[in-house]
C-alpha cells in the first residue's frame, strides 16, 4: 500500500479483448470518419481503427484541478511515496549534508521535494540549494530560540536584499518588525515549543473536517475522534503526535505556525498496524481513503445505500471533506499540485478514445505567478523555454505522458459564490432563511447588482482585481512565440467559473463592471473567452403548497436573471448541472388564474427571461451523470434525460448538451460498467450512457426535431458540441470576432422588476406575453435599495385585466401576504 500504484482503469485495452456489439450506423447520414473512429473506440474494444482517421479526441469541460486525483493517487502516489513525501530524518540528513558541504550525504530526490520559494524580482524559483540552506539556519534559531539574538541574526540574515532568508521574512512580516514578528509567531502558544517541519504536516482542523469530526463538541474531544479514526496512541510514542509545527506555506508564500501531526507519524502508524496484522487496518485506510474520495464507509466503491449521506450534501460532504486535506497538501509543497495536473493529463492521454482538451477550474492559484509557474511545469515545451529555471521535480517522470500524445489543457478563474455581503448576513443558513422569508428582496439585491449599484460582490471584485494585477507581468508563456504578460496569461485562462455551494447563494458577481470590462478584455485576445456558471445544482425543490416555495422560486429567478443578463451580452456561456431548472420551467401556478399569487407571476417571467436568454446566445448544459447521482437529492437523471432526448420547439431543445464528470476523483469514476479498461472519465461516462442507450451512435433526426437537438441525441452531437462549447479556438486560432456589447441599460430596462414603467411602452422586446393585471385600488409605492416598486394591497386586487408590471415591496403587510 505504499508503493506507488496504478488503478486497473488506467491500463491500456487488451488487444484480444472481444468486440462489444455496437448499434449500426444509419444509412441516410452516416457520422464522419473521425467520429467514427470515436465510435469504435468507446464500443468496439478489439477491433482495429484505420490509421489515417485521427480523431478529435473528446473534451473535459466540467472539472477542477484540486478535486482530481482518486484515492489511490492521493494515498498510494503522494503521501505513502517515498519518492515524492520523504521523511523527517531524510530532511534533517539532507539540512546536514548542506550545512557541512558534503556531497555524499546530499540526497538528489529529497533535495527535490524542498519548498518552493519564489524571486519576485527575478520572477523564478529560488535555487533548492539556496532554500536548503536557508532552512537550515532557521531551524538552528528555532533550535535555540531562547539562546539567540534574534535581532542580531535578523540583521546578518537580511544583509543580502536579494537572499532567501529576506524574501521569507519580507513576505511573512510585511508591516512588522522581522524580529519581534517571528518571536510572537515562535512563541504563540507559551505551553508549547514550535518545531521546524519540512515534512508534510497535516493540520488538526484540516483532519476535523476531512474525517468527518466537525459535530463532536469541543477541541478536545475532535482531536480524541481524529486520533481514534487514525489510531493513533499517544501513550506509546515518545513524543505527543499532535504539536505545533513551524511550516513554508509554498501557496501564500509565507512561514505559519500549524498545530497537527506530521505524515512520518502517519506512515509509521500505517507501518505497524501492517507489520503487527492489525485488525484495525482496513478502518484505518477507509478513514484515509475517504478523506479524498467518496466511498463506502470500508473504503470501497460505494453502492446506492452508501449514496444516501451524499445526497443534497455538498458542504460537508463534497466540500471541504474532500478538499481540505488535498489543499493543505498542496499548499506546503506547491509542486504536489504540479503533480497533480501531469497525473491527470497522464490519465487522460491513456484512455481510448483519449481526452484531447481539459479546462480545469482553479481559485485564488491563478492569481500568484508563483502557481502559475508550476502549472506550466508538464507542459512538453517548458523546459526547453525556461532552461533558465529550476526543473520540475525528478518524481514527475514517473508520470511521463505516452508518446505521441496530444494533449491541450487551460483554466478557468474560479470565484467562489459566497463572498457576497448583503443586509450583515454572514452564514450560510441566514442567507438560506433569506431568501425564504424576504424573496422579492433578495431579487431586488440581485436587480441592483446588476443596474451597477451597492456593494453586494466587493470581495469577488477584490478577487479580479488580483487576477487582473497578475497579469502584467506573469511568467505563463505562450507556447508558439513564447511571449509571456497579458498574452501568455490569455493562452492559459480561458474563461470566468462560478463555484462553489449553491445553497442559498444563487447571486451571480459577474453581472457587475469590473467582469464585464475583464470579459471585454480578454476576449481581444481571445474571441472564444467564455462564463461557465455552476447552477441549479444544489437546490432545494419545494413543492408550490409548501411555504418554503417561494424561496425555491427567489432562488432560480436570481439565477436566471444572472443567464439573462450573460446571455444578453452574448458571452459564450456554459451552465454546469441545472438539475433543478426542470422543477421551475414545467412549474404551473398552484392557484387559479383569478388568484394567481404575486410568486407565479415571478414563475411565469422566469420562464420568459430564461427562453429570451436562449434565443440571444448559444447555450450549453454540462451533464455530470456519475456526479449529479451521487450528491443530489432531486432526480438528476431527469434534467439529462430532457436535454438529451429534447422534442423540437420545446425549451429543452435549445440545450446544447456536454457530458463531463465533474471531479473525476473526488467522485469515483474507476471506469465504464461494461468493464473497458481503457475508457477513463468522459470516455466511461459516454460509454454507460450508450450502454443505458441515453445516447445512440446515429444521428436518426425526425422532421419536426430541432437542427441542434434530435428527438433520439446521436454520439455525433454530443462529442460535436465539446468541441463547441470550448473556450479556446481549436488550432490555437485567437482572432477577435464582431461581438455584441450590449450597455446594461439595454438589459434592465428589460427586466420586469426594475421599473414601474410598463416595458411594451418603451418600445422594448418583452421577455414573455405578460400576465394581465389590474388593481381595483391604488396601488402601494416601496423603496428597496434605492429602487420604486408597487404592490398590490390585498390579494383581492389580483384579478384579470390591463397588462401591468407588478411589484412587491418590503412591508410587513406584503409578507403577510405572501
Amino acid at each position: 500500500a505504499c508503493t506507488p500504484t496504478v488503478s486497473a482503469v488506467m491500463t491500456e485495452p487488451n488487444s484480444s479483448s472481444p468486440p462489444q456489439a455496437g448499434a449500426t450506423t444509419s444509412s441516410a447520414q452516416a457520422p464522419t470518419p473521425s467520429i467514427s473512429k470515436l465510435l469504435r473506440m468507446l464500443q468496439d474494444v478489439g477491433k482495429p481503427t484505420p490509421a489515417d482517421n485521427t480523431p478529435d479526441g473528446l473534451s473535459e469541460l466540467h472539472t477542477h484541478l484540486i478535486g482530481m486525483g482518486n484515492h489511490k493517487f492521493w494515498c498510494h502516489e503522494v503521501l505513502f511515496d517515498p519518492n515524492v513525501t520523504p521523511r523527517t530524518e531524510q530532511f534533517e540528513e539532507l539540512l546536514e549534508g548542506i550545512s557541512e558541504q558534503e556531497t555524499s550525504r546530499i540526497d538528489r530526490d529529497v533535495l527535490d521535494c524542498m519548498p518552493l520559494v519564489w524571486y519576485t524580482k527575478a520572477q523564478r524559483f529560488f535555487s533548492r540549494e539556496k532554500v536548503c540552506l536557508c532552512f537550515q539556519g532557521l531551524r538552528k534559531v528555532v533550535q535555540d530560540l531562547n539562546d539567540v539574538n534574534l535581532e542580531e541574526w535578523v540583521q546578518v540574515a537580511t544583509a543580502n536584499p536579494m537572499s532567501v532568508h529576506a524574501h521569507l521574512l519580507k513576505r511573512t512580516f510585511p508591516k512588522t518588525n522581522y524580529s519581534e514578528g517571528l518571536k510572537d509567531l515562535l512563541r504563540c502558544d507559551a505551553t508549547a515549543k514550535v518545531e521546524l517541519s519540512l515534512d508534510l504536516v497535516l493540520p488538526l482542523e484540516i483532519l476535523v473536517k476531512a474525517l468527518a469530526c466537525s459535530e463532536e463538541p469541543g477541541e478536545a474531544m475532535k482531536q480524541a475522534a481524529v486520533e481514534e479514526l487514525l489510531c493513533v496512541d499517544a501513550k506509546t510514542e515518545v513524543r505527543p503526535p499532535f504539536r505545533h509545527f513551524l511550516v513554508w506555506n509554498a501557496k501564500e508564500q509565507k512561514l505559519q505556525v500549524k498545530y497537527g501531526v506530521q505524515l512520518t507519524a502517519i506512515k509509521d502508524i500505517h507501518m505497524r498496524m501492517v507489520e503487527e496484522k492489525d485488525d484495525r487496518l482496513v478502518a484505518f485506510r477507509a478513514s484515509l481513503y475517504n478523506c479524498f474520495t467518496m466511498l463506502s464507509q470500508s473504503g470501497e466503491l460505494p453502492e446506492h445505500v452508501d449514496l444516501l449521506p451524499f445526497h443534497g450534501s455538498f458542504t460537508p460532504e463534497f466540500d471541504p471533506r474532500r478538499f481540505d486535506l488535498k489543499r493543505a497538501i498542496s499548499a506546503q509543497r506547491l509542486d504536489i499540485l504540479g503533480f497533480l495536473l501531469k497525473h491527470t493529463l497522464h490519465r487522460y492521454c491513456i484512455s481510448k478514445p483519449p481526452i484531447t482538451y481539459v479546462e480545469y477550474s482553479i481559485g485564488g492559484s491563478l492569481a500568484r505567478h508563483w502557481c502559475q509557474e508550476v502549472l506550466m511545469w508538464p507542459h512538453p515545451k517548458y523546459e526547453r523555454l525556461r532552461k533558465e529555471y529550476i526543473k520540475p521535480p525528478s518524481y514527475y517522470a514517473f508520470k511521463s505522458l505516452p508518446p505521441g500524445s496530444n494533449i491541450d489543457y487551460k483554466f478557468l478563474a474560479a470565484f467562489a459564490r459566497n463572498k457576497v455581503s448583503l443586509r450583515g448576513y454572514t452564514t450560510q443558513k441566514q442567507f438560506v432563511e433569506f431568501l425564504e422569508a424576504q424573496p422579492f428582496v433578495a431579487i431586488n439585491a440581485m436587480q441592483t447588482a446588476i443596474a451597477k449599484k451597492g456593494t453586494m460582490f466587493l470581495a469577488a471584485e477584490k478577487a479580479l482585481e488580483k487576477l487582473e494585477t497578475s497579469m502584467q507581468d506573469s511568467p505563463f508563456f505562450d507556447p508558439e512565440k513564447n511571449e509571456t504578460g497579458q498574452l501568455g496569461f490569455a493562452h492559459w485562462v480561458v474563461g470566468i467559473d462560478l463555484v462553489g455551494d449553491e445553497l442559498g447563494y444563487p447571486y451571480c458577481p459577474f453581472v457587475t463592471t469590473p467582469f464585464t470590462k475583464f470579459v471585454g478584455k480578454m476576449s481581444k485576445y481571445n474571441s472564444r473567452f467564455g462564463v461557465r456558471l455552476h447552477c441549479a445544482e444544489n437546490v432545494p425543490v419545494i413543492e408550490p403548497t409548501h411555504p418554503g416555495y417561494r424561496g425555491f422560486v427567489a432562488h432560480m429567478f436570481i439565477v436566471v436573471l444572472g443567464i439573462g443578463f450573460l446571455a444578453n451580452k452574448q458571452y459564450r456561456l456554459r451552465l454546469g448541472h441545472g438539475v433543478a431548472f426542470p422543477y421551475i420551467l414545467e412549474q404551473y401556478p398552484a392557484s387559479s388564474s383569478d388568484q394567481l399569487r404575486p410568486i407565479d407571476v415571478v414563475v411565469q417571467n422566469l420562464k420568459g427571461i430564461f427562453e429570451n436568454a436562449l434565443q440571444n446566445t448559444t447555450v450549453y448544459v454540462e451533464l455530470n451523470p456519475t456526479s449529479n447521482r451521487m450528491l443530489l437529492r432531486m432526480k438528476a437523471c431527469d434534467f439529462m434525460r430532457r436535454v438529451i432526448h429534447a422534442k423540437g420547439g420545446t425549451i429543452y431543445s435549445k440545450l446544447h448538451p456536454v457530458i463531463s464528470t465533474d471531479d473525476d476523483g473526488v467522485v469515483p469514476i474507476e471506469g465504464c460498467k461494461a468493464g473497458h479498461p481503457h475508457h477513463i472519465s468522459v470516455a466511461a461516462e459516454i460509454c454507460d450512457l450508450i450502454t443505458t442507450k441515453e445516447i445512440v451512435p446515429t444521428r436518426q433526426r425526425s422532421a419536426q426535431a430541432s437542427p441542434i437537438i434530435s428527438h433520439e441525441t446521436h454520439l455525433n452531437c454530443v462529442i460535436n458540441n465539446s468541441l463547441d462549447a470550448r473556450f479556446w479556438p481549436p488550432g490555437d486560432q485567437s482572432h477577435k470576432e464582431n461581438t455584441k456589447d450590449t450597455p446594461n441599460s439595454e438589459y434592465v430596462a428589460l427586466l420586469p422588476f426594475l421599473s414601474t414603467e410598463d416595458p411594451l411602452k418603451k418600445g422594448c422586446k418583452p421577455f414573455i406575453t405578460w400576465p394581465k393585471f389590474t388593481s381595483t385600488d391604488d396601488q402601494m409605492e416601496a423603496h428597496h435599495y434605492g429602487q420604486d416598486s408597487v404592490a398590490p394591497t390585498s390579494s383581492s386586487q389580483l384579478s384579470p385585466g390591463r397588462q401591468t408590471v407588478l411589484l412587491p415591496q418590503q412591508t410587513d403587510e406584503f409578507l403577510h401576504l405572501l
